[in-house]
């Protein structure tokens, strides 16, 4: 799995244990979400218009990314080569 980016490892406003989420299943903005995928913002942005991007979570006008979801979108697009990659496209 890859790790976090530095600006999502700490969870604001949690005042007790309970109140804390599991990291994996912490909402990110679009650009912490590109900055875990090493992508471009617009690019996801891109892909979500099109439905080509990872799932996201969308709460009125914000468009949130859980963690869980862009591993999930990653070990769907894992390959063992590149033939096996171009027969999945």
């Amino acid at each position: 799995m890859t790790s976090l980016p530095a600006s999502v490892t700490s969870v604001p406003n949690v005042t007790s244990v309970t109140d804390a989420r599991p990291i994996s299943s912490a909402l990110l903005t679009t650009a912490q979400a590109a900055q875990y995928l090493a992508l471009g913002q617009r690019t996801l942005e891109n892909w979500r218009c099109r439905g080509d991007g990872p799932a996201f979570v969308r709460l009125g006008r914000v468009v949130r990314y859980r963690v869980l979801d862009l591993d999930a979108w990653l070990s769907a697009r894992t390959f063992d080569s590149t033939s096996q990659a171009d027969h999945a496209a």
